[in-house]
């Protein structure tokens, strides 16, 4: 099941991305070692992981300022 996230507002590298099941986990935060880096003194320099495990995508946070998913927290 592939998948595709996209930026909808603010400044990040790059703006949008292809997922892959059988791809590496996706880290996003405002360390240029991340797969996303985000350009905001919001972010955590580890933000966020995506993840695909048991069939379906997951999103795990380990920023302070929390994460949303289509507006949920």
């Amino acid at each position: 099941m592939r998948a595709r996230l996209t930026l909808e507002s603010g400044d990040c590298i790059p703006p949008s991305l292809d997922l892959s099941p059988n791809g590496q986990p996706v880290t996003l935060g405002r360390s240029r070692d991340n797969t996303i880096v985000l350009r905001d003194e919001l972010a955590s320099r580890l933000h966020a992981k995506i993840y695909f495990e048991d069939g379906r995508w997951h999103v795990r946070d380990f920023g302070l300022n929390g994460t949303r998913v289509d507006g949920t927290r």
